[in-house]
């Protein structure tokens, strides 16, 4: 069915362009109320419906388990090595951005220490040899 004035032209029901303007325009399966929806909005959908989609984890769990316990290791031993350092005086006293990567490597270690603590199992009771 052919428009043949500018206000009777098809036009999306979301962005309001007519189907002059956009490439596609798919109309709703209904008579009442018609709806309409242009390519350029569907891509938007489906964009957003990419987003939200659950994908299946890129890692098995052992192997991210295997991750968090090697960074906490080499958390750890940069932890050892900093605190070795901090045992020396230093040639100047410390500045504010010093300070502050010194607390982030510590909330960063604790972190690391949370997380593989919820990822190890827990430990069966031990039985209790009291006589």
């Amino acid at each position: 069915m052919k428009r043949t004035s500018a206000d009777d032209a098809l036009r999306c029901s979301f962005c309001q362009k007519t189907q002059e303007v956009v490439g596609k325009l798919v109309s709703s399966p209904s008579d009442y109320p018609r709806a309409y929806i242009c390519n350029e909005c569907i891509a938007v959908c489906y964009s957003i419906l990419e987003d939200d989609r659950v994908r299946p984890p890129t890692t098995q769990p052992i192997q991210l388990v295997h991750r968090v316990v090697n960074a906490l290791n080499t958390a750890t031993a940069a932890a050892e090595r900093l605190e070795a350092a901090l045992r020396t005086p230093p040639p100047a006293p410390l500045g504010n951005a010093e300070h502050r990567a010194l607390l982030d490597i510590i909330q960063r270690l604790e972190k690391l220490e949370e997380a593989l603590a919820r990822l190890q199992p827990p430990q069966p009771p031990t039985p209790n040899t009291t006589p």
